[in-house]
């Protein structure tokens, strides 16, 4: 629990996973700029987890709390 408000990103996945599902809101499919080659599709992941986690954004924000808290329920789930 103490990392889950640690900031910034503890890894740079997480701000490609975060990115990627913002512009799955913005811009209707997984893409980020962040990695050369990936400003037209992201597609390194199965974007079920973008696609979960673009209405999320949406609503709460692109805010480092509701993109760990969905990740931590996703893993929950499948645990």
């Amino acid at each position: 629990m103490s990392l889950l408000l640690s900031w910034p990103l503890l890894s740079p996945d997480e701000a490609i996973f975060a990115d990627t599902a913002r512009n799955v809101l913005v811009g209707g499919h997984p893409s980020t700029t962040l990695v050369a080659g990936m400003e037209t599709g992201s597609f390194w992941q199965p974007p079920v987890w973008f696609y979960c986690m673009a209405p999320v954004i949406g609503v709460f924000g692109y805010d480092i709390i509701p993109l760990r808290l969905v990740s931590m329920l996703i893993g929950l789930f499948v645990l």
